[in-house]
C-alpha cells in the first residue's frame, strides 16, 4: 500500500496517489512517476487552438475562465530567449536546468545574459514557478481540486510577485489562503496580450491548510523541474517577442 500523507474532504493530498494509485490500475507507480499537470494562460502568440485569455491544463486541455486556487509552493527561476528560440532556463536561478546541453554558463549569477548593463535589464528573464491546489468553492464544503504547476515571466511576473510578497509581510503560510485568478487584456505596444489579476478571496480552513503543508513538504524541486520538462514540449508560448 502507498503512504497516505493526509486527506481533504476525501481527497488524499499525497504524490503517491489521489486516490490510491494501485486501487486505480496503476501497478508498480510511485509519487516519483507522476507529472503534475502544467497550467497556462493562453496567448494570443498560442499555437493551441483554444481563446486566448482562458486558463488551459495542458495535460487534459480543460480551458477555465477563472480560477480560485491555494498556492503551496514558489520558486524563481529564469529563461533566456534568443531569436524566438528558448536556450536556457533554470528552475532556481542557480544553475541551468538539467535538459540545457550548451549553457552559456554553468552557474546563472555569473552568465552575462543574467545582468543588468546600466539601466538594461538582463536577457535571461526571472520566472517565477508555482505549485498551486485549484479550489472548488461553489458548494458548501471548501473542497480542493487539482495541483498545478503555474509559471510566470515578464508582465505577468509583478503581479504574482506582489499577491505572493502579502503572506511574506503578513507571515502566513502561502496556503493560509485562496487567491481568485482572472485574466485580464492588455493592448500593448506589439500587440494584445493577457496578464493574470490576483485577488485574496478568503480563508482556507485550519484542518486544509494541516494536510496542504505535508503535501508541500513532499514537492520536491526534482519533481517540479520534471513535470514542466515533460509538459514543455506540448505548447510553446514565445511572450519574449512582445516585449514585456
Amino acid at each position: 500500500m502507498e503512504k497516505q500523507i493526509a486527506k481533504a474532504n476525501g481527497r488524499e493530498l499525497s504524490l503517491e496517489a489521489i486516490g490510491s494509485l494501485e486501487a486505480l490500475g496503476f501497478e508498480g507507480w510511485t509519487g516519483k512517476d507522476v507529472v503534475v499537470p502544467v497550467l497556462k494562460l493562453v496567448q494570443p502568440t498560442s499555437r493551441l487552438d483554444i481563446t486566448p485569455g482562458k486558463f488551459v491544463d495542458m495535460q487534459t486541455f480543460e480551458t477555465f475562465n477563472e480560477l480560485h486556487a491555494v498556492f503551496v509552493k514558489a520558486s524563481f527561476g529564469r529563461v533566456y530567449f534568443e531569436n524566438d528560440s528558448l536556450l536556457c532556463k533554470s528552475y532556481d536561478r542557480i544553475v541551468p536546468a538539467s535538459t540545457i546541453t550548451a549553457p552559456p554558463s554553468q552557474n546563472c549569477q555569473s552568465c552575462q545574459f543574467a545582468k543588468w548593463i546600466g539601466e538594461v535589464p538582463p536577457a535571461c528573464k526571472e520566472t517565477l514557478n508555482t505549485v498551486l491546489f485549484t479550489v472548488n468553492l461553489k458548494d458548501e464544503n471548501f473542497q480542493l481540486e487539482f495541483p498545478y504547476l503555474w509559471s510566470v515571466y515578464g508582465a505577468n511576473l509583478k503581479p504574482l510577485k506582489s499577491v505572493l510578497s502579502v503572506f511574506i509581510v503578513r507571515k502566513m503560510p502561502l496556503w493560509n489562503k485562496v487567491v481568485r485568478m482572472t485574466p485580464i487584456k492588455v493592448d500593448g505596444a506589439k500587440g494584445k496580450y493577457y496578464i493574470v489579476k490576483y485577488e485574496i478571496a478568503g480563508d482556507v480552513p485550519v484542518e486544509v491548510q494541516k494536510n496542504i503543508s505535508e503535501f508541500a513538504r513532499g514537492v520536491s524541486s526534482e519533481l517540479i523541474e520534471k513535470s514542466f520538462e515533460e509538459m514543455s514540449k506540448e505548447d510553446s508560448v514565445n511572450l519574449d517577442e512582445l516585449n514585456f
